[in-house]
């Protein structure tokens, strides 16, 4: 090809290269643009594993916290249930300081016949009177003291007991009824014979119920003797008895 001007070349060459200078510099901005932005993902990316590695860190931490608050859950409650326990046996000191004071009348540990006790008032106050025997049986009962239970029966009906699956009956029943009781009241006491009597009880749970309870003197201590029975008008019409409460 002839170029026929001088200047026409120059012209055409100058007009290349700025084309080539104009291609340089957006490819290098789009390149830098590129970088930033490959940068800026990474610092994102960087950001968002920092970010995740701090959670789990955090989540980590917070179930070794909840671990340790169930572990102390569960030793406290250990520690209460053990504390009931001490609580509710009476220890053979106790025992023997409440004969004595028993057999000396210096305390009155039992409210008088025909006061209503309350769940919360209950104890253990000893088997000297048929009353008494009856509040140390049902306190006995709400306590979960199979041992001080079954002492409050008499020797015969005692060997009953001695199945092991009376045990079990007795800590089932305790789980289920013990909570919905309320409190009792010796409401009459009716002699059979020297050394029988009954007692009209009331026994407040859901409902109030009223029972007759047989007991039987065996020694210097009063047992619970035979089974209980519902209430009845005819029991007021025969025998010696005496009214505490109506």
């Amino acid at each position: 090809m002839h170029w026929r001007n001088p200047r026409t070349l120059a012209a055409m060459i100058a007009v290349a290269v700025v084309v080539g200078l104009t291609v340089y510099v957006v490819q290098q901005r789009r390149i830098t643009s590129l970088e930033l932005q490959r940068q800026s993902t990474v610092a994102e990316r960087d950001e968002a594993a920092a970010g995740r590695e701090e959670a789990l860190a955090r989540l980590k931490l917070k179930e070794q916290e909840l671990k340790t608050v169930q572990q102390q859950n569960r030793e406290l409650l250990q520690l209460r249930s053990e504390a009931a326990k001490v609580r509710a046996q009476p220890t053979k000191e106790q025992e023997q300081l409440l004969s004595r004071k028993l057999e000396s009348g210096a305390a009155v540990l039992s409210p008088e016949p025909g006061a209503y006790i309350s769940k919360d008032q209950l104890a253990f106050v000893g088997f000297s009177t048929p009353e008494g025997c009856w509040e140390s049986c049902i306190w006995a009962m709400c306590s979960g003291n199979y041992e001080a239970m079954t002492n409050s029966f008499s020797p015969e009906m005692q060997q009953e007991f001695e199945n092991p699956q009376m045990k079990a009956e007795f800590e089932a029943m305790i789980k289920s009824n013990a909570q919905n009781f309320g409190g009792m009241q010796v409401l009459a006491r009716k002699e059979i014979a020297e050394d029988k009597v009954e007692l009209k009880i009331l026994m407040r749970d859901k409902t109030d119920e009223i029972s007759i309870e047989p007991m039987l003197k065996v020694g210097d201590d009063w047992k619970r003797h035979g089974s209980s029975r519902g209430y009845s008008p005819e029991w007021e019409k025969s025998g010696t008895i005496e009214t505490f409460a109506r």
